[in-house]
């Protein structure tokens, strides 16, 4: 595959850092990362090396994560994705590891980064505040990944939550932070209630 690499800098309140670091959090929980257009697919061990410093005024966190390729990273098996950053309503694809073990491990990490990003919208609304770009289109993104896991039986409730989910960001981005809130209490709900009836 070559080297790949990707750097950013960036300045911005604790909220901004900790966002960035739940995203960091999401993509490692997915297994893939997204560098420089190529959809790399992460192994399951990780080394990591973390210390705080204090000095000068500053707290300083140095965070170091070594992470190895999986398999198909290793063999060069990364796709190109585009993102258009358009949100479609649900729509099932053939899963063909929905019912394997190996299918089950992966929609439980879909859950996962699901989870942490919702967070942040939900935090949004409380807090009427904006949604990154790139946030949204991570939780939309996932979510349209994780069409492959559903099942027949709680497909209706699946499109109705992720159409309020998709609603709801288009409200927060109009600063409708009312609409917002009843949209996010409305995917709460949902969930609350499918989670009661299948899981």
């Amino acid at each position: 595959m070559g080297k790949l690499e990707k750097k950013e800098d960036a300045q911005g309140s604790r909220i901004d850092a900790a966002q960035r670091l739940t995203k960091l959090a999401g993509i490692i929980a997915q297994g893939h990362a997204d560098i420089l257009g190529r959809d790399v697919v992460l192994g399951d061990k990780v080394e990591s090396c973390w210390s705080v410093t204090v000095r000068d005024g500053f707290i300083h966190y140095d965070l170091s994560l070594k992470i190895p390729l999986s398999d198909a990273g290793r063999a060069g098996t990364c796709n190109i994705t585009q993102d258009t950053g358009e949100y479609p309503s649900a729509k099932r694809t053939a899963g063909a590891g929905r019912k394997s073990g190996k299918g089950r491990y992966r929609a439980k990490k879909h859950k996962k980064t699901t989870g942490a990003l919702w967070k942040i919208v939900k935090k949004a609304v409380q807090d009427k505040r904006p949604v990154s770009d790139a946030d949204a289109s991570a939780l939309m993104k996932n979510l349209r990944q994780y069409n492959d896991f559903v099942k027949d039986e709680w497909q209706p409730q699946w499109e109705e939550c992720v159409q309020a989910v998709e609603q709801c960001i288009e409200a927060i981005k109009k600063q409708d932070f009312k609409t917002a809130d009843t949209l996010q209490k409305k995917v709460n709900d949902l969930t609350k209630t499918c989670h009661k009836k299948f899981k």
